[in-house]
């Protein structure tokens, strides 16, 4: 991408053209072209992520396996629709309150088990 930057700054400096308004046309064409290239590189996916997070952690339903960001495992006992805040059953017959956006994975699939069945460690 450097070499691109590069080829573009090359291709506005090049020219016998007087100084004045072309100076001014390539540098705007530079700075349109410099915005485009960050758009396509990092604003469209971030935004992709971010929708995709937002459909995950509003898909979350009771059952369903899930790790918060600070790495506490757990299981989804209640999440009422429209609702920030769940709540996990870490341990048997312990539970806490997280908010959604504190879940940094859910695992749906874990909630197909028979209750009951937990996976044995591998360790």
């Amino acid at each position: 991408m450097s070499h691109f930057l590069a080829g573009i700054v090359w291709l506005a400096q090049s020219g016998d053209k007087p100084r004045g308004s072309s100076d001014t046309t390539s540098l705007i064409f530079m700075l349109v072209a410099i915005f485009f290239f960050l758009y396509l590189i990092v604003l469209r996916p971030q935004k992709r992520e971010r929708e995709e997070r937002q459909k995950r952690l509003g898909g979350i339903k009771k059952g369903d396996r899930i790790v918060s960001i600070g790495g506490i495992h757990g299981k989804v006992i209640e999440a009422a629709d429209g609702q920030p805040v769940l709540t996990v059953e870490i341990a048997p017959k312990i539970a806490i309150k997280i908010n959604r956006s504190a879940v940094a994975t859910v695992d749906a699939k874990s909630s197909a088990k028979p209750e009951g069945k937990e996976p044995a460690d591998s360790h």
